[in-house]
């Protein structure tokens, strides 16, 4: 195993983060972790400091003696972080972006490409991971599937989901290996499937019939707007489906090229979480 050095994980408390921190500790990684949120609690074995956005003090001690930076966008300031990563003495940072920067600026409502730019303002040595759809967000139908019917938009859309291991396989690659650096990765899963498509595999998962219903691009919005989804990302969804209505997207062999590793497909991920639809 290469000597990563120290690595400090950011974010732990998110889904994400704690899947990476606890990869590189079962890879026998030196991992800290980091967090704005003080009820978080990183993985066992994981020692964590709780860091708020603006404490510029406590960000440049938190980066003391580590090598590499997993950044997750969650509580971060940008300027405050990357001047802190730029002061550090790094040898490179792993940053969790999204291929919304793709999109239109209007629809990065989370500021994914003003920490890129940021990153690469400050001449830090990063490399950007970008996810497409994750296979987690089919678990928004869970409560839907388990009445027996999804009412979703565009259902005959594709999406390329890729799994949350594959994502956290390819940042412990990043964070381990050099030949990462200065590159940035599209991560899509392996296969292009409609909507529909993907609900008939959680129903196949679960074991029972589940009707997917074509519902109006107004009335998701609505809906999503009023449970706390920004407008412009609602927007920013509601017009990526449009987009790919009867159009198989981009599937590409970059997830196996970084881990080395052939993406895991929605079956598998429908599987094992067959539990949180039934």
């Amino acid at each position: 195993m290469t000597d990563a050095g120290r690595i400090l994980v950011t974010g732990i408390g998110g889904a994400l983060s704690d899947m990476v921190a606890r990869a590189l500790r079962d890879a026998g990684h030196d991992v800290r972790g980091m967090s704005a949120d003080p009820a978080a609690n990183a993985p066992d074995g994981v020692p964590i400091t709780y860091v708020a956005p603006s404490d510029t003090s406590g960000l440049s001690t938190a980066l003391q003696t580590v090598s590499r930076v997993f950044l997750d966008t969650n509580d971060v300031d940008v300027h405050r972080m990357t001047a802190a990563l730029k002061a550090a003495d790094l040898r490179s940072v792993v940053v969790l972006s999204s291929a919304v920067v793709e999109l239109a600026a209007e629809f990065d409502v989370f500021g994914y490409r003003e920490l890129e730019t940021a990153v690469r303002s400050a001449g830090l040595t990063y490399t950007f991971l970008r996810p497409t759809d994750l296979s987690g967000n089919a678990l928004r139908w869970a409560g839907q599937i388990k009445r027996g019917t999804v009412a979703a938009p565009y259902l005959d859309a594709y999406q390329e989901p890729v799994d949350e291991h594959d994502i956290v396989d390819a940042a412990v690659a990043a964070l381990s290996e050099d030949r990462h650096h200065g590159r940035v990765y599209r991560l899509s899963g392996g296969q292009s499937l409609t909507r529909r498509e993907l609900i008939r595999i959680v129903a196949d998962a679960v074991g029972r019939p589940v009707e997917a219903i074509e519902q109006s691009p107004d009335e998701w919005r609505a809906a999503a707007t009023a449970a706390g989804i920004p407008g412009p990302a609602a927007d920013a969804r509601l017009a990526t489906w449009s987009a790919a209505v009867g159009r198989p997207g981009r599937t590409d062999a970059t997830i196996t090229a970084v881990t080395g590793a052939v993406p895991r497909t929605f079956t598998v991920w429908a599987t094992a979480h067959r539990a949180e639809f039934t």
